[in-house]
């Protein structure tokens, strides 16, 4: 018998691609991270809905998408009291409001991420980063802190350190929260909080890491805040930190609204530092101008300026000597872009995504998203006034039986009436 003659063995079956048990997980990880987007793989077999609800793909799935820059979901404001009544009373609950900024079938439920402090404490909401959460509560002897995970419902409390708010001229004015690790197992998330203030009495700024793998604060780092003026600087309560690099960056104004500078703390080398800004001059009283630190480059410290009706980028240039200076990269004109009538109130600036680099512009129209390299606007759907926001970007899908939460059935609703590629977004 030749070789020609020799029977042939079949073809070995190979599976689909999705149906694939082993590709499958790595197809799925990889879709975009939207509200909406396990719920319609759901939909698809049971097969798929039993790897889309399994917690252990979800942690995966989040820790995928965490790694670059997660979508922009919403934002939350000031904490308020918003009782039913018309006349709340004074120990009314306070509420941590959430305003979504989502399309359906993506967007979240107001009261999913809306928290009520039922003590009725005096908390602040000083930031978000990281789908964390930060609050402080200044209105006991002891201050508490506040860092709340909206997507798992887990918080961690602990109290601030009695040097750092002594009630006598030291005290806090802002703060900043990063994740460090903890997606992927079943501990609690892991984090670092950074709280900034002033020792008004020696005319000096600190901060302060608190570590939740110790549950223990760090010793305070102070720097001058003495400037040439002779008044003393306050960092900016209004505006929430920067992330740049591997430092964090907060705002500063003198009591006397003449000195404009950043205040930044190096994560790695746990320096604090005073940058000042020679290109914006003086600070503004009527707040014409507002200011903060930005990414520019792929890293690089920058500052967005809003002045009148313009916005200015700001470039910081180091030479081979050291010499450090400030370039204007780019002005954005606010007036056609978003209809500004010069004879209303101007616009303000009311918070920066880091993430995405977008900035949240208020005008007499209503609040306005404005993606600053493309230039792109989009109006929230809910509009209010607020005096200021904190961007919340993070990766939130619906539960879909996993834990029982409400809002699946609204999920699974819209996602059966869009019709959307699953793969548009790989």
């Amino acid at each position: 018998m030749t070789c020609g003659d020799l029977p042939s063995s079949p073809a070995p079956e190979v599976a689909a691609p999705l149906e694939d048990e082993n590709l499958l997980p790595e197809i799925l990880v990889r879709l975009a991270p939207l509200p909406s987007a396990l719920p319609r793989a759901s939909l698809v077999c049971k097969s798929w809905r039993r790897l889309v609800t399994d917690r252990r793909f979800v942690r995966r799935f989040r820790a995928h998408h965490l790694r670059s820059p997660p979508p922009l979901i919403g934002f939350f404001e000031e904490v308020s009291r918003k009782p039913d009544a018309p006349n709340p009373a004074p120990d009314a609950p306070e509420v941590l409001s959430f305003t979504p900024i989502l399309d359906h079938p993506d967007r979240v439920p107001v009261e999913r991420f809306s928290l009520r402090l039922h003590d009725g404490s005096g908390r602040s909401n000083i930031g978000c980063r990281d789908g964390l959460v930060l609050l402080i509560d200044p209105a006991g002897f002891d201050i508490e802190v506040l860092v709340w995970d909206p997507v798992t419902g887990d918080q961690h409390r602990f109290l601030i350190p009695w040097v750092i708010d002594d009630g006598q001229g030291t005290e806090i004015l802002n703060g900043a929260v990063l994740r460090t690790a903890g997606i992927l197992d079943d501990r609690p998330f892991r984090f670092q909080a950074v709280l900034t203030g002033v020792d008004r009495q020696n005319k000096r700024l600190f901060a302060c890491v608190y570590s939740s793998e110790t549950g223990k604060w760090g010793d305070p780092i102070w720097v001058s805040a003495d400037f040439t003026s002779g008044v003393t600087t306050m960092i900016e309560m209004r505006v929430s930190s920067t992330l740049v690099g591997n430092s964090l960056y907060w705002s500063l104004c003198s009591i006397a609204w003449e000195v404009a500078a950043i205040l930044q703390f190096d994560l790695d080398t746990q320096h604090l530092a005073v940058i000042h800004l020679p290109c914006l001059g003086k600070c503004s009283r009527n707040g014409s101008r507002t200011f903060r630190a930005m990414p520019v480059d792929g890293g690089e410290l920058g500052v967005l300026e809003l002045l009148d009706a313009n916005l200015h980028l700001w470039k910081r240039k180091i030479d081979r000597d050291g010499v450090v200076s400030w370039v204007l990269g780019k002005t954005i004109g606010l007036e056609e872009l978003l209809y500004i009538d010069k004879r209303k109130m101007g616009p303000m600036m009311l918070g920066y995504c880091e993430d995405n680099n977008v900035v949240f512009i208020w005008t007499y129209h209503g609040i306005f998203m404005v993606q600053l390299e493309s230039l792109e606007v989009y109006k929230p759907p809910i509009q209010t006034f607020y005096c200021l926001v904190h961007p919340f970007t993070s990766v939130y899908t619906a539960d879909m039986g996993i834990g029982g939460e409400p809002d699946e059935a609204k999920f699974l609703s819209n996602a059966m009436h869009k019709k959307c590629s699953l793969y548009d977004h790989f």
